[in-house]
């Protein structure tokens, strides 16, 4: 099975809090979850997490991964030149 497009490492680092070098590099977060969370950001200021149901925030989750897939697809959509 194909590994799921989640756009590579955001933010990957070779060193630590206290600058020394850590090996292997810790890739950070990937893009898709920094996608995800600026939307959720967003979302949360529109419709506070604390307000919605369960199954609110489960359906709110999904949204902004989903939203955050098409960010990156068309991030890769006009990497390509298309």
């Amino acid at each position: 099975m194909p590994k799921h497009d989640d756009g590579g490492p955001a933010f990957p680092s070779d060193k630590g809090m206290d600058g020394t070098i850590i090996w292997p590099p810790h890739p950070g977060m990937t893009l898709l979850d920094w996608f995800a969370a600026r939307y959720a950001e967003a979302a949360a200021r529109e419709i506070p997490m604390h307000w919605g149901s369960p199954e609110m925030e489960k359906a709110r989750a999904i949204y902004c991964y989903d939203a955050a897939e098409a960010m990156l697809a068309e991030k890769r959509r006009r990497e390509q030149g298309d």
